[in-house]
């Protein structure tokens, strides 16, 4: 599986499983355990297939992207500033988006 690490944050994959969508080819959900301020919870991202095609200099390139949220305060983050029209600057549900393309060879 896949782990990162720095100073800030680290996450850690823990588990990968396909979910049934109708709509496409491949769909997995992904765990993670994310780390952040010290604090370790499991979130869960959608990740799905985007396809698989065959660039200009003639590689195989395929692509996915993924999606999930977490909840700032699970990771101790309370910044509660407002903006001039009162609005919280931050939400408490933060969106987690990617993609990434993987090249053959």
């Amino acid at each position: 599986m896949f782990t990162h690490q720095s100073k800030e944050h680290s996450h850690q994959s823990t588990k990968f499983a396909q979910r049934m969508d109708k709509r496409l080819l491949f769909a997995f959900a992904r765990v993670f355990r994310l780390t952040m301020r010290g604090l370790s919870q499991a979130i869960s991202l959608q990740i799905e297939f985007g396809g698989i095609i065959l660039d200009p200099q003639g590689n195989t390139r395929m692509g996915l992207s993924m999606a999930g949220k977490v909840n700032r305060n699970d990771y101790g983050i309370t910044f509660s500033r407002l903006s001039e029209t009162g609005e919280k600057l931050l939400g408490e549900t933060v969106s987690i988006i990617g993609s990434a393309e993987f090249l053959e060879g």
